[in-house]
């Protein structure tokens, strides 16, 4: 029974607009056909060479329907089970994740590729992928790309190892480590960074700060994600042209690892250009030396600080203003809370990009702590040099413990800032107190640009208007510089008595000098923020978005023909388009309390409501597909059909809100009653 077609338009809201990625150009192979070209000219090229195998892999059952499919080129290890101690050790297979649309711009020197390694012996299983759809043209992770389809048929993620490769022509190879919650092990991304060594090959390592990627704070590369989040070692290695091929040579030289490998993701890399000289510290040595200084550190505070004659005066002068340190503490925490209302509710503050707003609202901070301490004089409570400088030295400690419970990688920074606070700590004069607070900043100057150049807008956001404990966190970074202030103003008002101003005087010129610190410190971050953050590919990116608008044609048809059973109907539903869609997608909606679909060879999932099933059908279909299902004889269903097409619009751009380009993809509708 053919059912009566009827037009029915979707309202143009909200969901209507999806974010994409990558090349929206109608290619000239591109979906199946680029697949097919791909396994023709590897099976012309390769077939005959001795050890190589040539498969396919479709990614879903679709029935008789063809889709774009992965092609899979396998050679077989040439080793045996080794026993060390009475321990089976098996060899880690190997996987090289190539782009179908690298593969074919490339095509000669990939197939030279291949005849190289089936020349060769490995003592691991070998395999090269070349995954279909990594490039989606509508990024919305609805789809199944090439590569998630491959690591979803892996049994045993621990016995494999995965290099996810792509080729972007830039201008240097550069090799990604990060994840979102994860990283690559650190054996992977020392044995990939000596292959480009030994081929004498250039490349970029921005990931050496991988405690923002692990806090979830970064996204890091969407294919290495995938293979991440699947418990497989991988690390994505993007090279610049041809010569990438050299550095897998030598890195299938080199690979030979066993499955109980460890995956440490706690470490981080240096590369000393002069000596050609790596420096990894990894998880071991953070947890030795983070309980070395713990440890040491401690016992200076708490019993060399009070030692001997001076040590008791100190310890006297101590017990008389201990109260102003933890005084200080709340003073600060309030001034940060006071900070971030101003940044909500000032509108000039409130419309700045985020990192201008998290600069004021510091800047503001240290403002505010000034006053308690002009409030402090005028209450003639103690002030003790001594005090802060153990204040300063006890909060620094208490920064390295609190902070490594995030990640322990953040040892490295605020270790370092307990050795400078340390060996400066003899510094009183004015001069010496500005050197310090700038040594005191040298090292979080790299995680503050690494935060700043990775983190997405909204993140940022987040970390500027915090919660309460955020707003805690932010405190212990932010109060030993508290205190190095109320030090230098402690300064200050010592260097007035001494001098015989008055302290009216003083402060008048030390608010002159406050008010050019503020502008120069604003210009700074203004600086910062249009170099670092507000550049054109953050703009481009952030505000890449796809606008649908709705056109009624008969480019889309369908039929349904039912086999009728007793309690049992089978369904045959024959979607037909006169072009090349993007996307169909497809909505039975049950209209009695039967269930709409029991059983179909396409995979599906309930929408919002229990009465309706949505189809997952594969991007790039071919014009012409059938969705066989099985439901209840007496079912009554309403099908819902829509398809995703390119205008004739085929300019390879990416969209700017503030310059009003509009990439159009038609989207139309057919509806039909059963």
């Amino acid at each position: 029974m053919k059912a009566q077609p009827k037009s029915s338009a979707l309202q143009n809201d909200s969901e209507n607009i999806t974010e994409i990625s990558g090349n929206l150009e109608s290619e000239k192979y591109e979906g199946l056909r680029l697949s097919k070209e791909i396994e023709a000219f590897l099976k012309s090229n390769l077939q005959n060479l001795h050890g190589i195998t040539i498969q396919k892999e479709d990614f879903s059952l679709t029935g008789q329907d063809e889709f774009p499919f992965n092609i899979i080129i396998d050679k077989q290890g040439s080793y045996s089970e080794e026993k060390d101690s009475g321990t089976n050790q098996k060899k880690m297979a190997l996987v090289l994740d190539f782009l179908q649309e690298d593969v074919f711009k490339r095509k000669e020197q990939f197939s030279d590729f291949i005849n190289q390694i089936a020349n060769r012996q490995f003592p691991y299983d070998l395999k090269i992928l070349c995954a279909s759809k990594d490039n989606p043209i509508i990024n919305d992770k609805k789809q199944t790309t090439g590569t998630e389809a491959f690591v979803d048929s892996v049994s045993d993620p621990t016995s494999m190892a995965i290099l996810a490769i792509r080729f972007t022509g830039e201008e240097k190879n550069v090799i990604l480590t990060g994840v979102k919650g994860s990283a690559s092990p650190a054996w992977l991304s020392k044995l990939i960074c000596e292959a480009f060594e030994d081929a004498g090959e250039d490349y970029a390592y921005p990931h050496k700060f991988l405690s923002f990627f692990r806090l979830g704070w970064h996204e890091g590369d969407a294919r290495l994600t995938s293979i991440i989040e699947h418990g497989i070692a991988s690390i994505a290695i993007n090279f610049t042209d041809s010569n990438g091929f050299k550095v897998l040579n030598r890195f299938l030289s080199v690979f030979n690892v066993t499955t109980d490998e460890e995956w440490d993701i706690h470490y981080t890399y240096f590369f000393l250009p002069k000596e050609k000289k790596q420096i990894w510290l990894t998880e071991k040595n953070f947890l030795s030396l983070g309980l070395i200084m713990i440890f040491s550190g401690l016992l200076i505070l708490f019993s060399f600080s009070f030692v001997g004659e001076k040590g008791a005066k100190k310890k006297e002068e101590f017990i008389n203003s201990w109260y102003m340190i933890p005084l200080s503490l709340l003073i600060s925490f309030l001034s940060l809370i006071l900070a971030q209302f101003l940044i909500q509710h000032v509108p000039f503050i409130k419309t700045q990009n985020p990192i201008i707003q998290a600069g004021i609202k510091l800047i503001l901070s240290f403002v505010f702590l000034s006053f308690s301490f002009m409030a402090e004089e005028r209450l003639h409570l103690p002030v003790m040099q001594f005090a802060f400088g153990y204040a300063i030295a006890f909060a620094a400690m208490l920064n390295i413990m609190y902070f490594s419970i995030f990640d322990i990688l953040f040892f490295l920074l605020f270790g370092l800032e307990y050795l400078i606070i340390y060996f400066t700590k003899g510094f009183t004069n004015i001069p010496a107190l500005i050197v310090t607070s700038i040594l005191m900043l040298l090292p979080f100057v790299p995680y503050a640009l690494t935060l700043v150049q990775y983190s997405h807008t909204k993140l940022l956001h987040s970390l500027t208007n915090t919660s309460i404990f955020g707003n805690f966190t932010l405190l212990m970074g932010v109060f030993p510089f508290h205190i190095l202030w109320l030090k230098f103003l402690t300064r200050i008002n010592i260097y007035a008595g001494i001098k015989g101003h008055s302290r009216r005087r003083v402060f008048i010129t030390s608010g002159i000098g406050a008010i050019y610190n503020l502008l120069f410190s604003f210009a700074i971050l203004s600086a910062i923020s249009n170099i670092w953050y507000y550049t054109p590919e953050r703009i481009e990116s952030e505000s890449y978005k796809l606008d649908f608008f709705e056109e009624n044609l008969g480019t889309i048809s369908a039929n349904i023909t039912k086999d009728e059973f007793s309690d049992l109907n089978s369904n045959h539903l024959e979607i037909t388009s006169l072009q090349n869609a993007v996307r169909y997608s497809v909505k039975i909606h049950a209209l009695n309390e039967q269930v709409p679909v029991y059983e179909s060879l396409y995979n599906f999932s309930s929408g919002e409501d229990s009465d309706t099933v949505i189809f997952t059908i594969p991007d790039l279909p071919p014009k012409k597909i059938t969705i066989d299902y099985a439901c209840a004889a007496n079912a009554s269903s309403e099908i819902e059909i829509e398809a995703i097409y390119r205008t004739e619009n085929k300019e390879r751009f990416r969209i700017r809100k503030n310059k009003n380009q509009r990439l159009e993809l038609c989207r139309k509708f057919f509806s039909m009653w059963i």
